[in-house]
């Protein structure tokens, strides 16, 4: 018996004449209940069988899920070929029979309503993340598909049972000779499977070895493998795209930003730096301003080019000052005369809790105006000429300030 508010919920039921039935919908399952098989649909089913297309406003008989007034037009045939069905999917018959009914009884991907399947992860940049709603099952592999193209036709034939298949280690796998690239060597489209075993809400990232290209729009395709069967069937899934689709059906790559552009030193002072720099051309999502950047930048002390070791007021301690974060293009900070520091400025996005951008540097050092000259000196005739000219030539020497500028020598 079809229950009766899925028959309402359903656009019809049909029967296959091959492959007994052919889920269309989320859900499919069997189950006993007094002895009698009962069937519960959750979506709509097709057939192959011509001219028995079947209303579900009313409940169905089993046997052929059909109308009391459609039964009397049965066949004998029809009517042995769904008892023998019926049959081996209850008792279980080997066989190619009950392979058939297995991958017929076998669900896809099961989704939460008002959640997405497909979405960033904060700590996964350039990757997908997703989850489902189904149940954890090590006998299950699911699928996932991705590509720039909607109709998928850059992705790899699947290859079932490959390989791949038979070991799958905790997070997953790309399936390596599914990546297909463009000529900057750009994942274009890939494959990548995984096993759910330790909870309903266990997240997956993909790829994996590789990165998606910032900006390029993907769309995803999701499926269940089990031994030799696949649900949907793959030569469903151009025909039913919705079976397989995920939520949302495509995103924008998004990952790291480049690197800050132009950074140099805008002031010097006695006890001061000032550096500024320019956006970095591309902010995470392949444009210069489609995602809110801002800025690490990180002073560090310089070890002396000669003794080895830093200036006064400095150890191993506070060689590093606290890194700051700034919204705009420009720092500046407070630091000691004529110690060298190096200053490095790197991009932060979304994605800033697991990784910044490659890092801008430059090497500089606080400088003031040079102290007075030491002892300045005139002396007049200085080789002690007799000669007429001699009292009329003077030499003025001094020696270096004791503060050239970058603090006392």
């Amino acid at each position: 018996v079809l229950d009766e508010p899925s028959a309402r919920r359903g656009s019809g039921v049909r029967v296959a004449a091959k492959t007994p039935v052919e889920e269309r919908g989320r859900v499919l399952r069997s189950r006993a209940l007094g002895g009698a098989g009962v069937l519960e649909q959750q979506g709509s089913w097709s057939s192959r069988i011509p001219g028995e297309q079947f209303s579900s406003s009313s409940v169905h008989q089993f046997l052929g899920v059909v109308s009391t007034e459609q039964w009397s037009s049965w066949s004998l045939a029809q009517m042995a070929l769904r008892f023998i069905l019926v049959c081996a999917a209850l008792l279980g018959v080997s066989g190619s029979l009950a392979e058939d009914l297995s991958c017929e009884f076998l669900a896809g991907v099961a989704k939460t309503p008002g959640s997405n399947t497909i979405y960033l992860s904060p700590l996964h940049p350039g990757q997908f993340t997703t989850k489902n709603a189904n149940s954890p099952d090590a006998t299950l592999r699911f699928v996932m598909d991705y590509s720039d193209d909607p109709q998928f036709a850059n992705v790899a034939p699947l290859d079932v049972p490959g390989a791949v298949f038979q070991s799958i280690p905790a997070g997953g796998m790309d399936v390596a000779d599914a990546f297909r690239t463009d000529g900057q060597n750009s994942v274009k489209a890939g494959r990548f499977v995984y096993i759910k075993e330790s909870a309903p809400g266990q997240e997956f990232h993909f790829p994996q070895t590789r990165q998606l290209r910032p900006g390029r729009v993907y769309y995803f395709r999701n499926y269940v493998v089990h031994g030799t069967c696949v649900s949907p069937p793959v030569e469903t899934h151009a025909t039913f795209p919705s079976e397989v689709a995920t939520t949302p059906v495509s995103a924008l790559s998004q990952g790291l930003p480049s690197m800050p552009l132009g950074l140099a030193v805008t002031g010097v002072a006695r006890d001061r730096l000032e550096v500024a720099w320019e956006a970095p051309l591309n902010s995470g999502d392949g444009t210069e301003l489609g995602m809110a950047v801002d800025y690490v930048v990180t002073v560090t002390a310089q070890p002396d080019a000669s003794t080895g070791g830093l200036l006064l007021h400095h150890d191993a301690g506070d060689a590093q000052q606290p890194s700051a974060v700034q919204a705009g293009t420009a720092a500046s900070f407070l630091l000691e005369q004529g110690q060298r520091y190096r200053v490095d400025v790197a991009a932060r996005n979304y994605f800033g809790a697991a990784e910044t951008s490659p890092v801008a540097s430059l090497l500089a050092r606080p400088v003031g105006e040079p102290g007075r000259v030491a002892r300045l000196h005139l002396a007049i005739n200085p080789a002690n000429s007799t000669n007429a000219t001699g009292n009329s030539l003077g030499v003025l020497s001094w020696g270096s300030p004791l503060d050239t500028g970058v603090g006392p020598a």
